[in-house]
């Protein structure tokens, strides 16, 4: 009888110990489907709302970059022109002091 005692303490520690373990799953499974959900609204968030704010930026930028190369060419071109008339200018000026 005394080795029956044992075995059914045994098996209560056991059933115990099982039931305790049960619960834990049951509350990490519930923190799976609470952290599962988050991930499923940042992916929304990303999806809808992040990724198009991403895209306008990425060709706001290109149409910045479109002007910047533009005003560059024109600014380049002003440059020419300018040093072009400091040359006559120069040179006007050059003929005008030999006239004299």
């Amino acid at each position: 009888m005394l080795d029956e005692d044992k075995i059914y303490n045994l098996l209560e520690k056991v059933y115990i110990d099982l039931q305790d373990t049960k619960e834990k799953v049951s509350t990490i499974d519930l923190k799976v489907s609470k952290i599962d959900l988050k991930v499923s609204k940042i992916d929304l968030t990303i999806e809808n709302e992040i990724k198009p704010d991403i895209k306008l930026l990425f060709e706001t930028q290109t149409q910045i970059l479109t002007k910047l190369e533009e005003h560059d060419k024109k600014f380049d071109s002003i440059e020419k022109k300018l040093e072009k008339h400091d040359v006559e200018i120069r040179v006007i000026k050059g003929g005008n002091k030999k006239v004299k």
